[in-house]
């Protein structure tokens, strides 16, 4: 049987969980898991653990007592390479970093069998160290030949830059939620008040300041709609409170969700909103999609590859000003009928194109590629 070693961060076990047991049955699979000091995570590390077991996955956790912008991370990172070394892997897949230190130290990993994961191939606008990230990017490019790209935007952007490296395409899995299968409650049984969710991590690309314009003039003209809003955010304070009128019809969860949120905000919701500026892909819209929750967003590449519009949700045009609150104000409005074949459209076109199953064999199929050249 062929070694997988697949080295990622704890921030990305509830995607890497939905496709390592299937990986397991057809490759001996070391699953190296950097936790970093800071450590977010939407999946309890006990469960992780426990599930890896349950599923034949060898895991072997890291636990950095560092922050990753202190440059004795590389003690750290040296643990994890030392196990990978010993481990002689048939493949290596690993996560980028994005830290110049560890990519630094990356360059003693073999070029031939490994494949990088790339998340955001273009930078969000406003990065935080966009100097640091894209020095260390650089390095990383530089040296290995295989990279893994999550959205055919995102390759196109790729092989414009680096046209002499080879890419796979692979979108997100639709993820692991604790063994919840995706059964949904009955969503039309409190349809007289439409939800709106808003969930993630608050950063200014991801519109949300547009979004409550948008909700604070829909309040003055309609009373059957919620908007909630989920995730962290270091300036909601001055930033995004100042926003929200008194009376307004938004729910505030303003802190870190664990997972044991997250079902409950996807299932009471009757839509998703994403009214991103710009994205590379996004985990949120996976979540929607686990659990049949429709989706309104912006029109940027990264929606209009992911979203089939009136099928699994509805696009609208970002560079007009009133867009967003039309589209929203639509949902409102919705027949409960129309709802309803919305909801069925969106189960089915995910079952075709985002199933479990279907997105580990893209990556099997990756991986043996890679086993095959490495041997010719």
């Amino acid at each position: 049987m062929k070694s997988l070693y697949y080295l990622s961060s704890i921030s990305f076990s509830q995607v890497d969980l939905a496709i390592l047991p299937a990986l397991s049955r057809q490759f001996k699979v070391v699953y190296g898991l950097i936790v970093p000091k800071s450590n977010n995570n939407n999946v309890p590390l006990e469960e992780v653990q426990y599930y890896c077991e349950a599923n034949n996955i060898e895991i072997r956790r890291f636990s950095f007592v560092r922050r990753l912008r202190d440059v004795r991370i590389a003690f750290d990172f040296w643990s994890v390479l030392e196990d990978i070394w010993s481990e002689k892997p048939d493949v290596l897949y690993m996560t980028c970093q994005d830290v110049p230190i560890l990519s630094l130290l990356s360059l003693t990993l073999s070029r031939r069998n490994t494949i990088v994961a790339i998340h955001d191939v273009q930078f969000h606008s406003k990065s935080k160290f966009a100097v640091l990230l894209r020095w260390s990017r650089r390095i990383t490019i530089a040296h290995f030949e295989s990279f893994h790209v999550f959205s055919k935007n995102q390759e196109v952007i790729f092989k414009q830059r680096y046209p002499e490296k080879k890419t796979s395409v692979i979108p997100l899995s639709l993820g692991y939620y604790g063994g919840f299968e995706g059964t949904s409650p009955d969503r039309r049984e409190h349809y007289s008040e439409i939800r709106f969710l808003f969930f993630g991590n608050i950063l200014p690309y991801k519109g949300l300041k547009s979004l409550l314009k948008a909700v604070e003039k829909l309040s003055e003209r309609h009373s059957r709609f919620r908007l909630t809003i989920a995730g962290q955010c270091d300036d909601w304070d001055t930033q995004y409170e100042p926003l929200i009128s008194s009376d307004s019809p938004v729910t505030r969860i303003i802190r870190f969700i664990d997972a044991k949120m997250i079902p409950t905000l996807f299932l009471e919701a009757h839509y998703l909103i994403l009214p991103y500026i710009d994205a590379t892909q996004s985990g949120p819209l996976m979540l929607a999609y686990h659990f049949g929750l429709p989706v309104i967003a912006s029109d940027i590449d990264a929606f209009q590859e992911n979203i089939a519009h009136g099928l699994t949700g509805f696009l609208y045009d970002s560079t007009n000003p009133t867009a967003l609150e039309r589209v929203i104000e639509s949902a409102i409005i919705r027949d409960k009928a129309e709802y309803i074949s919305l909801s069925n459209s969106l189960r089915e076109f995910v079952k075709k194109q985002y199933s479990t199953e279907e997105i580990s064999k893209q990556y099997a199929k990756m991986f043996m590629e890679k086993f095959v050249a490495t041997r010719n």
